[in-house]
């Protein structure tokens, strides 16, 4: 049973994987469920389907001839990692056993990492491809743009794969891989750590990203920082420190966010009346002028 018309057989992931010609469809299928969820995940499960179908009835339509070679990129090697533990396993009466026979032998486990290793880099470099395409041509894709993957940015600070580099101070080899990737982890630190401070009304206004002047404009800057730059730590700490998925340039983070933190504020102290927020000061105690108690006579 085929489970996507995106890659229909083994011809065609062949154009995108180092795959024998002789393997079954049936060997590669179950990676296939689990890609599209992958995929799902980075342009919404419309979109998906919308692709799906023009796969199966191809028709004169521009925008999904440009787009489906892109997605086909980015899901053969997902499908290929998938299923690589289980390539050279035959379950049976008997156990698990690996196959072999007198002209090959199994590769070695260096081997195979270095093989899984380099799906990854290449899934990384054609999602990033993808989800660049895509931004560059959103007004052709409304299914995308109505989803709620993507209506989820508009509850980030950085609202795009450029704002996250512009605002958050944070560089990145693959850009819009590491903004769909940290944005969750974005809209966590906006929700743990700024939100109380600034108010839910002031935070609407720097999201709706209009008319913003000067103080509004730094303010929402350093807002990112804190939150990019924590989102990076989380995602590092979560994944062992490896940079290379994304891109990411060494730094510590973590530091980063808590001085930019310490920034944001005695910025929002300095410019409180202005951004309409009410700075909560703690009671001095030890003034002689504060009558916190009173007497019971």
């Amino acid at each position: 049973m085929i489970t996507t018309n995106i890659i229909k057989d083994t011809k065609d992931l062949r154009k995108f994987t180092r795959l024998n010609a002789a393997v079954a469809p049936d060997t590669w299928r179950p990676g296939v469920p689990e890609a599209k969820q992958q995929l799902a995940f980075y342009i919404s499960a419309e979109l998906l389907e919308e692709v799906e179908s023009f796969a199966k009835t191809p028709t004169e339509t521009k925008t999904m001839t440009k787009l489906l070679p892109y997605v086909q990129f980015a899901m053969a090697p997902m499908i290929m990692l998938n299923i690589s533990a289980e390539m050279s396993m035959s379950i049976g009466d008997r156990g698990h056993s690996v196959l072999k026979d007198d002209n090959s032998l199994p590769a070695s486990e260096t081997k195979i990492q270095n093989y899984e290793n380099a799906l990854k880099t290449r899934i990384s470099h054609a999602t990033e491809q993808l989800l660049a395409f895509l931004e560059q041509n959103l007004s052709d894709y409304p299914n995308y743009e109505k989803s709620e993957v993507y209506k989820r940015r508009l509850q980030c600070i950085c609202q795009s794969a450029t704002e996250i580099t512009r605002y958050g101070n944070v560089r990145f080899k693959n850009i819009h891989l590491a903004y769909e990737t940290l944005r969750e982890g974005i809209i966590r630190a906006q929700e743990r750590y700024i939100v109380f401070k600034t108010g839910q009304e002031l935070m609407d206004k720097l999201l709706q990203n209009k008319d913003l002047d000067k103080t509004f404009a730094h303010v929402k800057m350093l807002i990112a920082r804190v939150c990019t730059n924590r989102a990076v730590a989380q995602y590092l700490k979560a994944n062992g420190n490896n940079l290379e998925p994304l891109g990411i340039a060494p730094g510590d983070y973590s530091g980063d966010a808590d001085a930019f933190f310490d920034q944001f504020k005695n910025y929002l102290v300095d410019n409180a009346e202005q951004l309409g927020v009410t700075i909560y000061k703690a009671t001095e105690f030890n003034n002689p002028e504060q009558k916190v108690f009173s007497a019971i006579l």
